[in-house]
């Protein structure tokens, strides 16, 4: 989505692409696109967020369960995970999940 316009929302709901191959190295895990060939490296709050990407969590809800979970203001952790959020859109690693 690079050149698309796209403003995540707090009620979107996000799913994993079926596309990207992972492996958890000690405190991170390592993302390999299928498609584009390229690794990325996710922290342990990157991969936390990774898993709550399922399809039906809200982009709010997953913030909340990070907040629950880490120690750090409430803001910061928005901010941070709306920026990985959108960052692994761009990428093409998340989508949009279809909701019924």
């Amino acid at each position: 989505m690079k050149n698309e316009t796209f403003i995540l929302q707090p009620e979107s709901r996000l799913c994993r692409s079926d596309r990207i191959l992972t492996q958890q190295a000690d405190d991170t895990m390592i993302l390999l696109s299928i498609h584009s060939g390229q690794y990325y490296e996710l922290n342990e709050v990157g991969h936390c967020v990774w898993e709550l990407c399922d399809g039906t969590k809200r982009v709010d809800e997953m913030i909340a369960m990070v907040c629950a979970t880490y120690e750090a203001p409430a803001e910061v952790i928005r901010a941070d995970v709306m920026t990985l959020l959108q960052d692994l859109i761009e990428e093409k690693l998340l989508f949009l999940a279809e909701v019924p």
